[in-house]
């Protein structure tokens, strides 16, 4: 089978599994993973702080069909692998059922879900993490194996355990989290995904997962390895979720405080108008010029 007759899960699957280093950056919109495909990067993450953000709510509050409408914008937009937050399937194994039916139609590649409890509580951004049993998890991971295959779908899926992260680690250890992990790739994962706090606990989840691991790299915390660091040590897939909403914010509000303070925007017009031609070829524009040519519409 050719590599451009294979499905994107299938290039997904297989890239995770190889021994180079899946490296997916994190996109808010379609433009944003455009833009990630042009530079180069062959998997784009859609992650549920992006898209929490877009919407000015929040992750936790983010829905399951707004990640899924994003998720579609996206995959009519670029073809490449496209990595989805799930949430915590969005309610209880029922709901991770139709989830995962709405991910596959979205067209997307892979998705992870995650051990929290849902509705996800909000002061999971101040590091309280609320998470269900073990057991709890495995039957969402079964009935998410078995929702691909009944829609008779192809999706890599990805289990996250948010053992070990903010509260939680002062009651379950690394040791305690990977187990959780292991747990959940024996009832039907592929991949899994931890938070590892220290470089120490990053080498022990490559030693002691029993499958592919993804890394979730966020600037505010450490550790902070590069790409060529994390495939040493085995990892299979890295992914971004919030760096592209954090540096778009930066840029965004210098741009508005410039119109406030200074009644400019304080672009130099060449560079300007370099950009907006730039983002008209990457989203196609010239294709539709010559289609109205073509018409007698030019």
């Amino acid at each position: 089978m050719s590599e451009t007759s294979k499905s994107n899960a299938q290039q997904l699957r297989e890239a995770i599994l190889s021994e180079d280093l899946v490296v997916a950056p994190g996109a808010v919109d379609a433009l944003t993973a455009t833009i990630a495909t042009d530079v180069g990067f062959d998997t784009v993450y859609l992650g549920g702080y992006a898209t929490g953000a877009a919407t000015a709510v929040t992750e936790p509050m983010a829905t399951m069909t707004e990640m899924s409408d994003r998720a579609r914008e996206i995959t009519y937009a670029v073809d490449v692998p496209l990595v989805v937050d799930g949430n915590a399937g969005f309610g209880d194994p029922a709901h991770t059922h139709r989830t995962v039916n709405h991910f596959i139609n979205s067209g997307i590649a892979g998705m992870h879900i995650e051990d929290q409890v849902y509705p996800k509580r909000l002061h999971y951004h101040e590091g309280r993490h609320h998470i269900t049993d073990i057991d709890s998890m495995k039957t969402k991971i079964e009935v998410a194996d078995r929702a691909r295959r009944d829609a008779d779908g192809d999706i890599v899926l990805i289990a996250r355990s948010d053992a070990n992260r903010g509260n939680r680690r002062e009651s379950e250890t690394i040791e305690d989290a990977v187990n959780r992990v292991n747990e959940y790739l024996g009832a039907g994962a592929e991949v899994g995904m931890l938070f590892p706090r220290t470089w120490e606990e990053m080498e022990y989840v490559a030693d002691h997962a029993e499958g592919p691991m993804t890394f979730v790299l966020s600037d505010n915390y450490d550790p902070r390895p590069t790409t060529e660091e994390l495939e040493e040590l085995g990892y299979g897939m890295v992914i971004y979720p919030t760096a592209a909403p954090v540096v778009i914010t930066k840029h965004m509000k210098a741009l508005y405080e410039n119109i406030r303070d200074n009644g400019e925007t304080g672009w130099n017009p060449e560079e300007y108008g370099d950009l907006r031609t730039y983002i008209e070829e990457i989203i196609g524009l010239p294709d539709y010029y010559d289609i109205e040519a073509a018409s007698g519409k030019k």
